[in-house]
Order: C-alpha cells, then structure tokens, then sequence
C-alpha cells in the first residue's frame, strides 16, 4: 500500500508534535518561485488536517540552507491561522544544504520541553530537500 500522509496524520489522533524541516537553500531556486510558493502550501495543508493547540497537534518549522532558522517552535502558535498564515509567509533564505545541521537542530532546540515539546506525545519531523546535501 503506497504511503498516504493524511492517512498517517490521522493515525496519530491528531496530537501530535510536528516539526517541518524545510530545505530553503539556493539549489531550490533553480525550481522556481512557483514550486517554493507550492510547497509552503503543501505544508499549509498538512497543518489543516491536523487540529492544532495546547492539546492538540503543536507545530514547529525549521528552514535550512548553510544556516539553521527555527522559523517558530512547537509553543510559539495555538491556532491554525496563525500557523498556516506564518508558513505561507516565508522567505527563502538560500545558502548551501546542511540537512546534517538542521537534523542536530530538530533534536537539540524543537523537540525539547522547554519549547514545547511534550514526553508523552510522539515526534514527528517532516523533512522536505532537494535530496543532495553538501
């Protein structure tokens, strides 16, 4: 059976905790603007399905080129409004393809307590690339 998102998300009970990890390098430019305005969307979506909140889905993003930016953590929105609206608003920031240091920082600075991370709530981390990293 091929893999279906929605069907994994649902299987999850919709609580979950949910980091993006999002390759915002300069090896996507040459896709275009389009497919980057396509593929926050595609996160939007994903967002949708979940019902996010203190006990509910808690979101989280990073992007990644040569640096690391935790665009927002697990406890910095409740609502799907202010989550889907942020994710359609970013910018990408270009560099190189560090997914190594975006994977350390997922562990080290999202999927932690103080940034709302919760022990008894599975991590999930969906990591979007281009596929080669330097």
């Amino acid at each position: 059976m091929p893999f279906s998102l929605t069907r994994f998300l649902s299987s999850l009970a919709c609580i979950v905790d949910l980091v993006f990890v999002f390759d915002g390098s300069i090896s996507l430019s040459s896709i275009g603007r389009v497919d980057w305005n396509n593929m926050l969307e595609f996160m939007a979506r994903v967002v949708d399905l979940l019902n996010p909140g203190p006990n509910g889905a808690r979101i989280g993003f990073i992007q990644y080129g040569s640096d690391v930016t935790n665009e927002f953590f697990l406890n910095t929105y409740e609502r799907k409004v202010d989550i889907t609206n942020r994710i359609r608003g970013l910018t990408q920031m270009g560099g190189r393809t560090n997914t190594e240091r975006a994977l350390v920082a997922l562990r080290r600075e999202q999927f932690v307590y103080s940034r709302g991370d919760r022990s008894d709530v599975r991590n999930v981390a969906i990591v979007m690339t281009d596929g080669q990293s330097n």
